[in-house]
């Protein structure tokens, strides 16, 4: 019977805090419920020509970065791509692409070897690839 009321205290003295530390928290919340007449304070740092401590030094946008001076790209009407054809419908158009033994057959948005399909002109029997560096342009039977 001894060891009972024993093992009884010592569960007790071992949840007891935590059973004051949730009544505290409990109480904190109903005095900062009751209090509703604060008003929150408003900040406006001056940076007198400093960097501003609140904006994160980790984001995309930097002021004080240089910006490089835009390249123009190369166009390129002849190169080792080749338009064999288009083929398109009232949605969207396919065009076929041959570089010696690969074809591919792509659509607006593709990429091909880091060059992107950005227009094809059903119309003409063109075709856009831009890349960083140059442009191509490829007509159907011209190389």
């Amino acid at each position: 019977m001894r060891w009972r009321i024993a093992v009884f205290l010592t569960i007790l003295e071992m949840f007891l805090p935590l059973l004051f530390i949730i009544d505290v928290s409990l109480a904190e919340e109903k005095d900062v419920e009751e209090k509703k007449d604060f008003s929150p304070s408003f900040f406006q740092y001056k940076s007198e020509g400093r960097r501003d401590p609140f904006i994160s030094l980790l984001s995309k946008k930097r002021i004080s970065e240089p910006k490089k001076p835009a390249v123009s790209p190369k166009i390129l009407l002849n190169s080792k791509y080749k338009l064999v054809g288009l083929v398109w419908d009232e949605k969207e158009a396919f065009a076929i692409i041959q570089e010696e033994k690969k074809i591919w057959v792509v659509k607006k948005g593709d990429v091909i070897d880091r060059l992107v399909v950005s227009e094809i002109k059903k119309d003409t029997g063109e075709l856009i690839l831009t890349g960083k560096e140059k442009i191509i342009k490829l007509k159907i039977g011209r190389k």
